[in-house]
């Protein structure tokens, strides 16, 4: 990987340790590059400003990226047996969570009020969302192929997601991640459950 290539890697990943401690408001250009050990300059060679610094770490947020980190092709292999796919996928989007930016961003929106930047709101509605989307395009997928009984893909998706949200939110520094991942899995077999068609 070429140097310029490292040091805009290391600036995003420290830019997004500071956001989700300080906030966006009380994070500078100077603390990141203070937090990088580069000059301010080295942070503009590769970010005109805070804010574009802050949209490249959200648009690897969007449906697209989401899908490509938990939808793997050994996931999508699965999808002929719905509730071991359910639970590996439900398990695979608690997993992209602990990842280090996924983990400080999640922080941040808790810690933020919804806020704009360039015409992109950033909050948890929106973070939410897009992990709404693609449950939902998954379940109208089940549905279609007679996997779970008739109802409408985003109550399903929502019903799906919040408690694995919730655990998300109430464990931000938990250690006990075997806990964590067996209350996922039976939440959602019991899920499956009420959904599935007789």
């Amino acid at each position: 990987m070429k140097k310029a290539n490292k040091t805009k890697e290391l600036i995003l990943e420290k830019s997004s340790e500071l956001f989700s401690e300080l906030g966006f408001a009380g994070t500078s250009i100077r603390n990141i590059a203070k937090k990088v050990g580069v000059r301010e300059s080295a942070v503009y060679n590769h970010f005109n400003s805070k804010e574009s610094m802050f949209l490249e770490l959200v648009k690897n947020l969007k449906s697209e990226s989401i899908s490509r980190e938990i939808l793997t092709d050994e996931l999508i292999d699965q999808l002929n047996k719905p509730e071991k796919f359910l639970v590996n996928f439900a398990q695979n989007i608690y997993k992209f969570w602990q990842t280090g930016n996924e983990r400080l961003f999640i922080k941040l929106l808790l810690k933020e009020q919804p806020f704009e930047i360039d015409g992109i709101e950033i909050s948890i509605k929106n973070y939410v969302g897009e992990y709404i989307k693609i449950i939902k395009l998954i379940f109208d997928e089940l549905m279609k192929h007679k996997f779970i009984k008739k109802g409408n893909g985003k109550i399903y998706a929502n019903l799906f997601f919040s408690p694995i949200f919730l655990l998300r939110i109430t464990n931000l520094e938990s250690q006990n991640q075997n806990e964590i991942y067996l209350s996922i899995k039976e939440h959602t077999k019991y899920f499956w459950e009420t959904i599935k068609l007789k």
